[in-house]
């Protein structure tokens, strides 16, 4: 028997508005549903019909994770809804409509049409991996009548999780030590379809921000959590910094106001190291934004 060819992912590719990106994977979550009122209609037979179904809704959606480079967050923080000015980016109300495309290697090419982020998700953890970017997509439409077509990728190094700092508590000017962090960016987006199949409109409904820590707890890190016990210190929250940088380059989060529902840590066995887990919600403070994203690119 001859061999058969096989698709690999090794030779798959990603295009984001116009752009190709290096990535870990890329997930569908998509449902091309059907209507079908086989399980509600009496009709005198065990039988399910296949006369009863017409079309259902399409949703359509995307998960990407990638190790974006210093130059790659510059492309992506726009789409996620940031606006650039002078290296500093800060969130907008309308995140930016683009279309996306998934290459299967020799089995042609997924095109996603007129879509949106709705959730970006930054991770970093002591280890071998570089800083991470989850993004969760809302299209309209899926086809695969177009090739695949895009700018080259970038080939510089992302950002290793070692060359981080944090800064946060006494007003944001502590620095401390962490081994673990998430950034969630969730623009709530909301599909509607009325009368159609496909989206007539994918739409912000609200903005929320949020940034989770894992620090030590000693003395030195105990204020983390005694702060926030206090009622007035709690609502008035915590400023906070975090940055990684390698070489010229360096990216970093900006937070004027961070409010944690703060628990005290868990002791889980005997040889483990007592941490304390932080969430917090990123709030506005007057007219200075949730968070500002500073991205600096070598010249």
């Amino acid at each position: 028997m001859s061999l058969t060819t096989t698709s690999e992912a090794v030779a798959s590719k990603l295009q984001l508005n116009g752009q190709e990106y290096c990535f870990v994977r890329a997930v569908d979550r998509s449902r091309l549903s059907v209507v079908d009122p086989n399980g509600q209609i009496i009709c005198g037979s065990y039988a399910h019909k296949g006369e009863r179904l017409r079309p259902g809704p399409r949703l359509i959606r995307l998960h990407t994770l990638m190790y974006p480079t210093p130059a790659e967050w510059n492309t992506l923080l726009p789409l996620i809804g940031y606006t650039e000015s002078s290296d500093d980016f800060t969130p907008n109300d309308a995140p930016t409509t683009f279309n996306a495309q998934v290459k299967y290697d020799g089995a042609g090419t997924g095109n996603y049409v007129t879509g949106k982020i709705d959730k970006a998700i930054a991770r970093g953890q002591q280890g071998l991996n570089p800083v991470s970017l989850e993004l969760q997509m809302v299209f309209q439409d899926f086809n695969m009548d177009s090739p695949f077509s895009a700018a080259s990728p970038d080939t510089d190094f992302s950002y290793e999780f070692s060359s981080g700092t944090l800064q946060v508590g006494s007003t944001g000017a502590t620095t401390r030590l962490f081994n673990s962090f998430v950034w969630v960016h969730d623009n709530h987006l909301a599909s509607r379809f009325n009368n159609q199949v496909t989206t007539t409109n994918i739409t912000s409904t609200e903005r929320t921000i949020h940034l989770g820590i894992n620090t030590p707890f000693t003395t030195a890190e105990n204020d983390l959590l005694t702060d926030p016990l206090t009622d007035a210190t709690r609502i008035a929250g915590q400023a906070a910094t975090l940055t990684f940088t390698v070489g010229e380059d360096s990216l970093s989060w900006d937070f004027p106001m961070l409010v944690c529902e703060a628990s005290p840590p868990s002791i889980s066995g005997k040889t483990d190291e007592i941490r304390l887990e932080q969430f917090y919600k990123a709030l506005r403070e007057g007219s200075t934004p949730e968070n500002t994203i500073t991205n600096t690119l070598a010249a």
